[in-house]
């Protein structure tokens, strides 16, 4: 079994699936072909940081053709990519203490050779074909409309347990109970979601109790050093570490206003 996903038959009726870490290249294939097809109830439990887009699709869209009931629960975060498969339920629940977050998708191109101009029109071509999949599978639940919703996209939008429900991602606040499921933490999935607002930081900081994943503190940012330096250093490092000195580093500038 992978490591950011779990699957369980409870019976031959229910399935419990359990989405923790990075939904890599690769993880739609392997969880649609786990999937069992007999199952009338498929619990998902995320916690999760998020992935890739593309691959987060085709798991909602499985998840939204299965003949099964799909009853999600959010503990501890959905972020990102992590929150496509959660519009796929029939029924969301988010824990108290959670949290979720969606924003655009993106694309990393340091280590990339250099683009020329067409090139880098056919990235922001397909970048928008993404966002509108996304677009079709959060209008699943998401209240306000395709402008609305995209609109919360491109500002990157967290949201804490209320406004979850207010935005129709979850149809109901869960009374914190004890977690079922270890979120899988590494730095690069981190670092994807971007600044994290002030409200939301002790949220974070939290989801590296229990992990799996030891994070290194990270460098401040260099922009002559390309994601991959960056990271080869990050390997060296001492696994000690405090995601709201992230935070802080993250949105402290340095001198001449840079990140």
């Amino acid at each position: 079994m992978s490591d950011w996903y779990s699957l369980r038959a409870q019976s031959p009726d229910i399935a419990d699936v359990t989405i923790t870490g990075t939904i890599a290249a690769g993880a739609a294939r392997e969880f649609t072909a786990a999937l069992p097809r007999s199952a009338r109830i498929i619990r998902l439990t995320i916690s999760s940081l998020g992935g890739d887009p593309g691959e987060a699709l085709v798991i909602a869209q499985a998840l939204r053709a299965h003949p099964a009931r799909v009853e999600v629960t959010i503990q501890k975060i959905a972020a990102s990519a992590a929150t496509l498969p959660a519009c796929a339920g029939n029924r969301v629940v988010i824990d108290a203490s959670a949290c979720a977050m969606l924003h655009n998708p993106h694309a990393v191109l340091d280590d990339t050779p250099p683009l020329d101009a067409p090139t880098l029109r056919a990235v922001a071509d397909q970048l928008d074909r993404v966002k509108a999949q996304m677009l079709d599978v959060y209008g699943w639940r998401l209240k306000g409309g395709r402008e609305a919703i995209a609109a919360l996209m491109t500002a990157t939008t967290w949201l804490d347990p209320a406004e979850a429900v207010a935005r129709g991602l979850a149809d109901e606040v869960r009374a914190d109970v004890p977690s079922t499921v270890t979120a899988q933490v590494d730095l690069a999935a981190l670092a994807a979601l971007g600044p994290i607002p002030p409200r939301f930081a002790a949220r974070i900081a939290e989801l590296r109790t229990g992990s799996r994943h030891s994070l290194a503190p990270p460098p401040l940012r260099d922009p002559r050093d390309s994601w991959k330096a960056s990271h080869e250093r990050l390997d060296r490092r001492t696994p000690a570490f405090n995601v709201l000195e992230v935070y802080q580093r993250l949105n402290t500038p340095t001198q001449g206003g840079r990140p």
